[in-house]
C-alpha cells in the first residue's frame, strides 16, 4: 500500500509547502467596513496579487487561529486598487476576526492594531469567461450571489471607461 499512498502524500506536502510560502507575503488590511447583518468588508493589498472576476482566496488569522484557513470570494473587480471580501459573522472563527479587527468597540481602530492576514491565492472559478460572450446569465442564491459583485463591478467599470472593446452587451 505504500506505492499508492507515498505519491498523494508528496503532492499534499508540495501542496502545503506552496501555501506556506505564499502566506509568508505580506498582506495588509487597509479598510475595514461594518456593513448590516454583522456582515464585515476586508480591503487588502498585497505585491503582485492580480485577480480575475469571480475568483476566490484563502484566508488565515494567527491571532484568531494559527492553524485554519477559510475560503472567501472576492467582491471587488480587477479594475480596483485593492482585492476585499465580505465576511458575514456566524462562527467562531468569524466572530473571533470581527472582534480581532475591533469591530466590537465604539471608537476608530487604529491601522497598526489590525490583526495580521495571511492571503492563499486568487483561485479560478468558472466565472472568469464571463467577458468571452455577448450575452450571459449569472444565476446565484445565497453564497452564490457573491461572485457577481466582482461581476457586475468589473462590467461597470469597463462600461464606464471603454465600451467599444466590451463584447459583453447583455448581463441576465
Amino acid at each position: 500500500t505504500w506505492k499508492w499512498v507515498i505519491g498523494p502524500m508528496c503532492l499534499y506536502l508540495c501542496e502545503r509547502l506552496v501555501r506556506l510560502w505564499r502566506s509568508q507575503q505580506k498582506v495588509v488590511i487597509t479598510k475595514v467596513v461594518i456593513h448590516p447583518f454583522k456582515t464585515i468588508e476586508l480591503q487588502m493589498m498585497k505585491k503582485g496579487f492580480k485577480m480575475e472576476v469571480g475568483q476566490y482566496i484563502f484566508v488565515k488569522c494567527p491571532a484568531v487561529s494559527k492553524l485554519e484557513w477559510h475560503p472567501f470570494t472576492l467582491t471587488s473587480a480587477p479594475e480596483e486598487d485593492y482585492f476585499s471580501i465580505h465576511i458575514r459573522i456566524v462562527g467562531d472563527w468569524t466572530e473571533g476576526l470581527f472582534n480581532a479587527c475591533g469591530c466590537d468597540k465604539q471608537e476608530f481602530q487604529e491601522a497598526w492594531k489590525l490583526p495580521k492576514i495571511a492571503v492563499d491565492g486568487p483561485f479560478g472559478t468558472a466565472s472568469e469567461d464571463v467577458f468571452r460572450y455577448e450575452t450571459v446569465m449569472l444565476v446565484g442564491a445565497g453564497i452564490g450571489v457573491t461572485p457577481f459583485a466582482s461581476v457586475l463591478k468589473s462590467v461597470w467599470y469597463k462600461y464606464c471607461h471603454d465600451a467599444t472593446n466590451l463584447k459583453l452587451k447583455k448581463v441576465h
